[in-house]
């Protein structure tokens, strides 16, 4: 794993809970609000706010980070990264960004399409 990939799983984790990713980290490091990222985890926001560690809020934000580790390889760095998960359109998905296919549940797909651009680049 990356230095840039180690300092991103670094900066969303969750210091008082081993395993665990924080949201408010999470949404620090994107620049929004928790409110605004609720969204994109596809939770009702009492269930961020009360019981983040929950299976379902972790999960988005799992989602989230994967497809942030993700772009770090693709984009170079980590604010990069950022700014191309938040705003970069997608022509292959309608225009929809990164951070909207995630909130629709396609980081797989998200996933998917970063490794068939660097195996495009690499091949």
């Amino acid at each position: 794993m990356s230095t840039s990939n180690t300092r991103l799983i670094e900066a969303v984790s969750d210091p008082k809970h081993v395993g665990a990713i924080c949201p408010q980290a999470t949404a620090r490091l994107l620049g929004l609000t928790v409110t605004s990222l609720v969204p994109v985890l596809r939770v009702h926001r009492n269930t961020v706010f009360n019981n983040p560690r929950s299976p379902r809020v972790q999960e988005g934000l799992a989602d989230v980070l994967a497809v942030l580790v993700a772009a770090v390889s693709l984009c170079g760095s980590e604010a990069q990264a950022v700014l191309w998960f938040k705003r970069f359109p997608i022509r292959d998905f309608g225009g929809a960004t990164p951070m909207e296919l995630v909130s629709q549940g396609k980081a797989r797909v998200v996933v998917g399409y970063i490794a068939s651009l660097q195996a495009g680049a690499l091949g």
